[in-house]
């Protein structure tokens, strides 16, 4: 059924990265935000069976978040499962470069995301962080532009997540990462 997915974590590259969001967007319900504070909050309280029922239940709608495998690498290494850690910080890297292969940021090649969360893992791997935030609709369709404490903007392309449904943006607090992304 998601032979895109399959596809984009053998080959992560910014086509198969798209090509596995359409499929994804397309057949699973919408992410639902509190889930990931779910997550988040069962590691940072070492809550970790409860982490990874979470986990099993998330998938395969949170399949291309960064977040999530970075939270599924912690509870695989406080496990000492070294296939499962390695296997997490993969689908981390893979994810945040399949994002970061598919614009650079700028308004006029947005960076297309499948949550939004994602948008504070791409800061985070550009080591900027948040001072402001708007959405503007522009040609293309809805571009969260982040404006970062150094003054420079970051845009995302969100159209299809705020069209396909109504979401919370995640706080940045869940930007800590296990593996270093390429930049």
């Amino acid at each position: 059924m998601f032979e895109q997915l399959e596809a984009f974590f053998e080959q992560p590259t910014a086509a198969s990265y798209r090509a596995a969001r359409r499929q994804l967007l397309a057949s699973c319900a919408t992410p639902v935000v509190s889930d990931l504070h779910a997550l988040a909050r069962a590691v940072a309280k070492r809550r970790y069976r409860e982490a990874e029922a979470l986990i099993d239940a998330m998938l395969p709608s949170w399949s291309l978040s960064p977040a999530l495998h970075d939270l599924a690498a912690r509870v695989a290494s406080v496990a000492a499962d070294h296939d499962d850690l390695e296997l997490e910080r993969f689908m981390f890297s893979s994810c945040l470069d399949g994002i970061l292969d598919t614009g650079d940021g700028s308004h006029e090649r947005p960076y297309l995301v499948t949550y939004l969360s994602d948008e504070y893992d791409v800061l985070a791997a550009l080591r900027q962080r948040a001072c402001r935030q708007q959405t503007n609709e522009t040609a293309q369709g809805l571009v969260d532009e982040i404006t970062c404490d150094d003054g420079s903007t970051v845009c995302f392309d969100v159209t299809d997540l705020l069209r396909r449904k109504t979401h919370v943006p995640t706080p940045h607090i869940l930007s800590t990462r296990v593996a270093r992304p390429r930049i």
